[in-house]
């Protein structure tokens, strides 16, 4: 949240292995090493130059198709994979690698979290579906709205989170979402 609202910039990276929790549940990302804040430019011609990095479980739909148009929208779909890896614990299209995976961010569904661990509050199901919606107009569109929703998933006044009518998901909605 902070690099995007300080500084515009998104990670393009988050994962597991980039998050580093410590004993008071603080959370640190790593490897900023992928960080953007504008398309990359050829020196040469000043053209944009369409390189997709990331790590295709985690990536974003416009990640993948090598939008110019990525901003933090990206991170939040990326954090809604790390999450949905953390509580069923199977990677989002482990089943595959590479240019695979990547296609099915853009067109595949995951079942609910719910349906894999039932122990996952429908708040927090609901939150990792409005997370990895595939269109970025549909998903969270800050992080302030994202972290607000996770906060209530952890507290007792737990909300699932409505979809917009047109919104496709990477994670089947519950009943409830749609």
């Amino acid at each position: 949240e902070y690099a995007w609202t300080e500084k515009q910039l998104y990670h393009g990276n988050i994962k597991p292995d980039n998050l580093i929790v410590h004993s008071d549940e603080s959370t640190l990302i790593s490897d900023m090493g992928l960080a953007r804040k504008d398309p990359i430019l050829d020196p040469a011609t000043g053209r944009v130059v369409e390189i997709i990095v990331g790590t295709p479980n985690y990536m974003s739909p416009e990640q993948v198709q090598g939008s110019q148009h990525i901003d933090c929208r990206t991170d939040i779909y990326s954090l809604g994979a790390t999450l949905y890896h953390l509580a069923t614990g199977f990677m989002p299209f482990a089943d595959t690698a590479g240019e695979t995976t990547m296609q099915r961010q853009l067109y595949d569904c995951l079942p609910n979290p719910r349906d894999i661990n039932s122990e996952i509050s429908p708040a927090l199901a609901g939150a990792i579906v409005k997370m990895m919606v595939k269109n970025p107009d549909k998903r969270y569109a800050t992080w302030d709205e994202a972290v607000t929703d996770l906060k209530r998933a952890k507290t007792s006044r737990q909300v699932v989170p409505r979809l917009d009518d047109t919104a496709f998901s990477t994670v089947k909605p519950l009943a409830s979402q749609t």
